[in-house]
């Protein structure tokens, strides 16, 4: 799943705009609510090509044809216009019953494919979407059994990956993925969102993960900085007071 960008929203905008226009309105409430073909023949008996709701069927299907094709080449961010719109799933049933007929006798093969398309397109992608909310239940639902599940020992490892971290940022090489692995029992994609807040890039930040792993009984101070204690000491005083920015410390100075 891309991300949508402002121009995928103001793509999308600018349809929905068009779906105002008072005749393309007039005419999808009305395939909505009253086409009702089981075949070409009884399409052309009910409604020529003169007539006002052939018309209709023109407009509107050419309607989703066109946006059908921004789907298929990438124009648009399929995702973000799936999650928002459905009128053509319904529309397209519709014309459903007769439209490879009417390929065959007009000699279209091709008529309406994008929207075709569009619609297959759609229906899988309902198929393997994962409602949000029950994500986000999952989501705190595992986060909780983790956390209950979670020993001494656990702890310890999860730290000592934090370390390494730790040492990695020290030198200036920032967030690294032995970090964002190092939430136990999520994805490296949910594990790196928990921690962007923790390591926005500066050595504050960095001072006090140290200041808090410190605290535990199995992490010693020279595990952090990699020298002995009193040097490890002393550099954590430095960098808190600013002398040598965490993320400006070169591998010489470990």
């Amino acid at each position: 799943m891309s991300k949508p960008t402002r121009e995928d929203a103001k793509l999308l905008l600018k349809l929905y705009d068009i779906r105002r226009d008072e005749l393309l309105r007039k005419a999808r409430n009305w395939i909505v609510r009253n086409l009702s073909v089981s075949n070409l023949e009884e399409l052309m008996e009910n409604y020529p090509p003169a007539s006002d709701e052939y018309a209709y069927i023109e407009i509107v299907t050419s309607y989703w044809e066109t946006a059908g094709a921004m789907i298929y080449y990438g124009i648009l961010n399929e995702d973000l216009f799936f999650e928002t719109t459905n009128e053509h799933l319904t529309t397209w049933k519709k014309i459903e019953p007769w439209i490879e007929e009417f390929r065959q006798t007009e000699g279209k093969p091709h008529f309406l494919e994008n929207f075709q398309l569009l619609v297959e397109r759609h229906r899988r992608w309902n198929e393997k979407r994962v409602s949000k909310l029950q994500a986000k239940e999952e989501f705190i639902e595992k986060g909780t059994a983790s956390a209950e599940e979670d020993t001494d020992s656990n702890a310890a490892a999860r730290n000592g990956k934090a370390i390494g971290q730790i040492k990695a940022y020290a030198n200036g090489e920032g967030k690294s993925e032995a970090f964002t692995s190092s939430a136990s029992g999520f994805s490296e994609e949910t594990a790196e969102a928990e921690f962007e807040e923790v390591l926005k890039g500066s050595e504050e930040e960095a001072l006090k993960i140290v200041e808090e792993l410190k605290n535990e009984e199995e992490v010693v101070i020279e595990d952090i900085a990699g020298e002995s204690r009193a040097e490890a000491e002393i550099l954590t005083k430095e960098i808190s007071a600013g002398e040598k920015p965490a993320n400006q410390l070169t591998s010489s100075q470990e």
